[in-house]
């Protein structure tokens, strides 16, 4: 949902709940892992595949294993491209040889799907292809995560190919699906990818398509995605994009009644557990809604938010 500073405020509390209770039991995979997967936007991605890394030599579980080398090998091939073919074979193939210990039949379709984008990322095109046969004729099963992965997949082999108008109208037409249910970080990529299809094609929509990315990323704290867009929208000749304000306004507008409400108990002064105390929530859950919404307004800390939040009752806005 792109909520990165939030989600990674419960991946951390979730973290250190696990280690204090050393017999957790686990269902969806260990918090390490889902914290650095986070990571991986936030800034500081070699970083993160040096902690995913460990990650992988320690999970005992095969299950939990096969998403954390999906995860280092879909960041290698869509964030280095070709140059991280190495890479990614190789993850593909830990992921793989986990899949079989696991046994586990989706996990295996998806990971299969996955298989076909990344190949045809870094230029395996007949493996993509030999792929993308097979796991047709095993996935009979239909639901939306397995469409929009095939459109992805059908994608990065039609850019592979060069046939880059066949790209574009796929990941339009994906980017629509995302945008409509709100899945803003596999947008992100979306976007980003379009940007490079429309590059070779139409500058000037590719500098749109960019732009949109470089607004989604900033919105969401991607910081690591951002730095994608900005790249190539210098490399096309726009050198200083930068997002203005969130609706023209100071980005106050973005937030939902809740956070209001907690910002507007900061900028009066309230400590975090004086706010949950008049909320009836723990100061842990005050602390993440905070957290998200200095993400959401782009500031730094309480004292800006405070400011922020006076600047608009000088201004006279109805909200004060």
């Amino acid at each position: 949902m792109g909520r990165l500073a939030e989600a990674r405020a419960v991946a951390a509390e979730t973290r250190q709940l696990e280690v204090r209770v050393t017999n957790a039991p686990q269902r969806w995979g260990n918090a390490a892992s889902i914290l650095h997967a986070i990571d991986l936007s936030l800034g500081d991605p070699a970083a993160a595949l040096r902690e995913l890394q460990h990650d992988a030599e320690a999970e005992p579980d095969s299950h939990y294993l096969i998403a954390i080398h999906e995860t280092i090998a879909a960041w290698h091939a869509r964030y280095g491209g070709a140059k991280e073919a190495t890479k990614v074979e190789s993850e593909l193939v830990a992921a793989h040889g986990a899949s079989a210990l696991a046994r586990c039949p989706r996990c295996s379709s998806e990971l299969s799907i996955l298989s076909v984008e990344l190949l045809a990322r870094i230029g395996r095109v007949e493996a993509a292809r030999r792929e993308l046969a097979a796991w047709d004729q095993q996935s009979t099963e239909g639901y939306l995560q397995r469409d929009l992965s095939r459109m992805s997949a059908m994608a990065a082999i039609a850019g592979a190919e060069g046939d880059d108008r066949a790209a574009v109208a796929i990941l339009e037409s994906c980017a629509e699906s995302l945008e409509r249910l709100d899945r803003l970080e596999d947008l992100l990529w979306v976007r980003l990818d379009l940007g490079r299809a429309l590059e070779r094609i139409d500058r000037q929509q590719a500098v749109a398509a960019f732009t949109a990315a470089a607004d989604l990323a900033e919105r969401m704290g991607a910081l690591s995605q951002g730095r994608l867009a900005s790249q190539a929208l210098r490399r096309l000749g726009v050198r200083a994009w930068r997002r203005g304000p969130a609706s023209g306004g100071d980005g106050l507008d973005a937030l939902s009644d809740r956070e209001r409400e907690i910002a507007l108990r900061v900028a009066g002064g309230g400590s975090n557990r004086e706010i949950a105390e008049a909320l009836l929530v723990s100061p842990k859950t005050v602390e993440r809604h905070l957290t998200n919404i200095l993400a959401k307004v782009g500031l730094r800390n309480r004292t800006e938010l405070a400011a922020s939040f006076r600047s608009r009752s000088v201004r006279g806005s109805p909200d004060e």
